[in-house]
């Protein structure tokens, strides 16, 4: 099977100037004068080769050669003697070394066919152009394409199980690029950072892992993580073109939804909500957002526009300026806190207004609401429960409520961007935005309960009915 980096030919290279060469271990030392002198457009080589080959090509093939073939070439191990003044002894069988076509000018690069490891920045400032790498390859090593101007596809397959950091950072050309061939799970740091272009992204059915910046300044339109996965500080901030996230279940970080302009929808449910969260994206128009977790951050929600908040049964605490600047709050729905207010400061709402923001309390404890400093300055009034305004589940298309006593299932004509189940005194028991237009919900734990459910999809539409588990 052929492990490849396949490039296009560039337009003017003639395949009548190849040169055609076999080495054995060592050997290219041998040739390489014939090859200056007759500079061919491409090279063709076979038998076997070692990283002192590998670093001669580097180091002396002319730059008319535009396309290197090794597809029928084998990379043998080989060990430096201990008097030689290399930083490293040993490499090994189908190792490409690190920073080897580092700044080539090869457009056209088809690697040996027992590749395994594409070292640290082994093609990083290259001219290649599109990149194929086969069943053979396990390892790809931090920054080994970054920064290649002319890289505009990249495709891997089934044994690549590892990436590196920064691999394909600053590719301002890379259009696309497929990982779903793969078993690689962790999305490293800053891995497609900077690829400007970038618009399509295959990714596996299981991510347990984005990293620090991996997907800033892409031009990515969507991306769904589950709670499987966890994104590490600002991982899917700064993409100016993303309109759309589905976060069923994964848990926030600081800055993870940071400064996207163009996010209109998505992430409608956070539990744990991190500082700068969503901080800057002032496209964001759901209707409300659900906090089920117990803290939301410092500034982790600022300057969304988002008509009203829903508050889990565990929230404990608001950071300063974690809803600052929401010009559009209009309704707050505590029903779920009962007595137990969360911790608040002034600078949590900074930029807005209480007295203007109709805040629903369970009734029992309103008079604990209105004596609070802080949370006496809202218009508190009793209700919002979750269970007010119940809509009958009627023959309507755009969103079906059902269950079978197991299972509450939800089918809508458009993307479904929230569910929320309460129990009949108004507790949050369940909340999630699934991205998709079905989803089914495990309620088996809820047997001989009455439960309601709420759904809201990215159209607007809304409906509520009341279940019996049964």
């Amino acid at each position: 099977m052929v492990v490849a980096v396949l490039l296009m030919p560039s337009f003017g290279s003639s395949w009548a100037s190849s040169l055609s060469v076999t080495l054995s271990p060592g050997g290219l030392a041998e040739h390489i004068s014939r090859i200056e002198d007759e500079r061919p457009s491409a090279v063709v080589l076979d038998g076997s080769c070692d990283v002192r080959d590998l670093r001669l090509l580097a180091e002396r093939l002319p730059d008319s050669v535009d396309t290197l073939d090794m597809k029928a070439l084998q990379i043998k191990r080989y060990e430096y003697p201990f008097s030689s003044s290399v930083d490293r002894g040993v490499y090994a069988d189908g190792e490409i070394p690190s920073y080897v076509f580092a700044f080539s000018g090869f457009r056209s690069v088809v690697l040996p066919a027992n590749t395994s490891v594409v070292s640290e920045g082994a093609f990083a400032s290259s001219s290649i152009e599109e990149v194929y790498l086969g069943d053979g390859v396990e390892r790809i090593g931090d920054y080994a394409f970054a920064c290649c101007p002319r890289l505009c596809k990249a495709t891997f397959r089934w044994r690549l199980r590892k990436i590196g950091k920064g691999a394909f950072e600053g590719c301002p050309s890379l259009k696309e690029i497929d990982f779903s061939q793969t078993a690689v799970t962790d999305f490293p740091e800053r891995l497609l950072a900077g690829c400007t272009s970038l618009s399509s992204v295959k990714l596996p059915g299981i991510i347990k892992y984005v990293g620090t910046e991996a997907f800033a300044n892409t031009a990515i339109g969507s991306v769904a993580v589950t709670r499987e996965t966890e994104c590490g500080d600002y991982a899917l901030s700064s993409m100016p073109s993303l309109e759309s996230v589905v976060i069923d279940g994964a848990r926030s970080s600081k800055g993870m939804l940071f400064n996207n302009p163009r996010l209109a929808k998505g992430g409608a449910t956070v539990g744990e909500v991190a500082p700068l969260y969503m901080a800057g994206n002032t496209s964001y128009a759901d209707s409300r957002v659900i906090v089920s977790g117990t803290v939301v951050g410092e500034y982790s929600l600022a300057g969304i526009a988002v008509d009203s908040l829903v508050f889990g049964d565990g929230l404990r605490e608001i950071r300063p300026n974690a809803f600052s600047r929401l010009d559009r709050l209009c309704l707050i729905n505590a029903f779920a806190l009962g007595g137990n207010l969360p911790e608040v400061v002034d600078e949590s709402f900074s930029g807005i207004r209480p007295e203007g923001i109709r805040l629903g309390v369970n009734g029992d404890f309103i008079d604990v609401w209105k004596a609070h400093p802080i949370w006496g300055r809202f218009d508190i009034f009793a209700g919002i429960s979750g269970i007010e305004d119940v809509v009958p589940d009627l023959s309507a298309d755009d969103i079906c409520i059902s269950s079978d006593g197991k299972t509450v299932y939800v089918r809508a004509s458009s993307v479904i961007a929230s569910v929320a189940l309460y129990s009949v005194s108004g507790s949050l028991v369940y909340a999630s935005s699934p991205g998709s237009a079905e989803t089914g919900i495990d309620v088996s734990a809820w047997k001989g309960s009455v439960l309601v459910a709420d759904v809201t999809d990215v159209r607007g539409n809304r409906k509520s009915i009341k279940i019996l588990i049964d």
